[in-house]
């Protein structure tokens, strides 16, 4: 049997790369420890915060009752990570999970304000077509329009101004 912190490892060195029985291991996991994708690191932080890089992972915890939402001990959750780094098919599929995309995380920011900020128009997309709020201002008092200008971002000015 595996343990939680092994398949926490297992995600962390990116064992699935390597292994294509590692899929398959995980499955058989899943089936026989659905408690299991519930557990925690000493941060809060659950497995699906841990694979939002990976879309057929997320999809497996995700189908085996993780929960899109959870937040760990900083309140942050896996929709988050994926916005903060851009994971535009891992976005889709936390959505499609009823993920709140107004969650506020480091400095106040949305994963509307980073979307913006990296400058990646179909994340922007996707987000407000979810319900993502343009107003929202981070701990600096900015919005997603205002950081997305302030780097260079003005593509993006459309989309956030709500001319659109």
């Amino acid at each position: 049997m595996i343990s939680a912190d092994a398949l926490f490892e297992a995600i962390a060195r990116q064992a699935w790369v390597s292994d294509p029985g590692w899929v398959v291991a995980l499955r058989q996991w899943l089936a026989h420890n659905p408690e299991l994708v519930q557990a925690r690191q000493a941060d809060g932080s659950t497995l699906l915060h841990r694979a939002w890089a990976y879309p057929f992972l997320v999809q497996e915890l995700l189908a085996h009752g993780a929960e899109a939402n959870a937040q760990n001990d900083a309140g942050l959750t896996p929709l988050y990570y994926a916005a903060k780094w851009v994971q535009a098919e891992v976005i889709q599929i936390f959505i499609a999970h009823g993920a709140d995309v107004n969650v506020v995380g480091e400095a106040g920011r949305t994963p509307l304000h980073w979307a913006a900020l990296r400058g990646r128009s179909d994340v922007v997309h996707l987000l407000l077509a979810a319900g993502a709020s343009k107003s929202a201002f981070d701990e600096q008092g900015k919005t997603p329009l205002q950081l997305a200008q302030e780097n260079g971002k003005t593509h993006l000015g459309e989309l956030l101004s709500g001319e659109c």
